[in-house]
């Protein structure tokens, strides 16, 4: 039998779920025409209609709510495909990917993880447990704030020390525009690519940005979508937050 404990744990997850597929059409709604709009409109209600519900009774409904929460969240998934071949923006993430980035794993040096950008010219590394798996990002800026702020050499800090944990990941079959729309709710230029749980690749605006230069016919809808992205990605972030994630 569930504890509370866990039933809120459920009621929080079904929270995020609504606000995740909300924020992912927000992101192109100004895209949509007028009849997907009206589409977008009905599920949006829903959305808001279960979220408010959660909020108020979460722990009591968490169970019952679960196959509507997965029900409208898939309606939400179907008319953002359904757009993003619409918009020449359905190119699957494996496509464009770099199936074959530099990693590093936890225990490493910064030093090490430097000597990585250094040699392959990245302003980013995957960080890697021993089953393959994704467990963190290093960035450049990351060992930069690392070096000023703790007054150590790079050597005697580790990249686990350091590294972002919070992973943000997409599958190689996700459409471009669901990458872009991952990385604008999470205001982020990179994504590891995951299949099975496993690191498979690494997908960047950059990458994005050049695939979306080689299509054929009309890249507007592309550009706009890939220019609100970096927008939503370049607005500062506030002092405090870039501090006590260099001090972590």
């Amino acid at each position: 039998m569930p504890t509370q404990a866990s039933k809120a744990r459920s009621a929080e997850e079904l929270m995020d779920a609504l606000t995740v597929a909300r924020d992912r059409a927000r992101v192109q709604a100004h895209l949509f025409s007028l009849d997907a709009r009206k589409r977008w409109q009905g599920i949006e209600a829903k959305l808001l209609e279960l979220k408010a519900k959660l909020e108020q009774s979460g722990e009591k409904i968490a169970e019952t709510a679960a196959a509507n929460v997965r029900e409208v969240t898939h309606a939400a998934g179907e008319l953002l495909r359904e757009l993003d071949g619409t918009l020449e923006l359905g190119s699957p993430v494996r496509k464009f990917m770099n199936d074959a980035p530099s990693t590093c794993a936890p225990g490493d040096s910064l030093e090490q993880a430097a000597q990585v950008m250094w040699e392959r010219d990245c302003g980013v590394v995957p960080v890697l447990a021993a089953d393959g798996s994704p467990v963190g990002i290093i960035t450049d800026r990351d060992v930069c704030m690392a070096a000023y702020t703790r007054g150590e050499p790079l050597r005697a800090l580790t990249v686990e020390s350091t590294m972002s944990q919070l992973v943000h990941a997409c599958s190689p079959d996700d459409s471009m525009g669901h990458a872009l729309r991952l990385m604008a709710a999470h205001r982020v230029r990179r994504l590891p690519v995951v299949e099975d749980g496993r690191f498979v690749g690494l997908v960047t605006l950059a990458d994005i940005t050049r695939d979306i230069r080689k299509q054929p016919g009309n890249r507007v809808p592309a550009c706009v979508a890939l220019a609100d992205t970096l927008a939503v990605v370049c607005e500062q972030r506030p002092a405090t937050v870039e501090r006590a994630h260099a001090a972590e």
